[in-house]
């Protein structure tokens, strides 16, 4: 688990923000594919280098956290978060119902 006690986990944008690019990338590819172009041309297209923030999986908790600028604020496999905020993303918390 992280507890972030309320700091802030960011990137620096060069050009437009995260969450007005449109790059169709709707897929995550760390479940379903390799990484391959699609990541690149979101990463390209968005004007970002990592695509989430805090990735949460084995039951891991994050609390308290501010997540900003990042395709995917958090990204939830197996995980919760709690008394966090999510802003300036694409996708705040992209939640995979996918994983069992």
């Amino acid at each position: 688990s992280i507890d972030c006690k309320g700091h802030t986990i960011s990137q620096v944008l060069v050009g437009t923000a995260v969450r007005g690019c449109d790059t169709g990338f709707d897929e995550p590819p760390y479940v379903t594919r390799d990484p391959s172009d699609d990541r690149k041309d979101m990463k390209e297209d968005c004007n970002i280098f990592y695509q989430g923030g805090i990735l949460l999986r084995d039951g891991a908790t994050a609390i308290n956290c501010k997540v900003e600028h990042f395709y995917d604020g958090i990204i939830v496999l197996d995980g919760e978060v709690k008394k966090s905020e999510v802003s300036g993303n694409r996708r705040g918390v992209f939640i995979d119902h996918r994983i069992s």
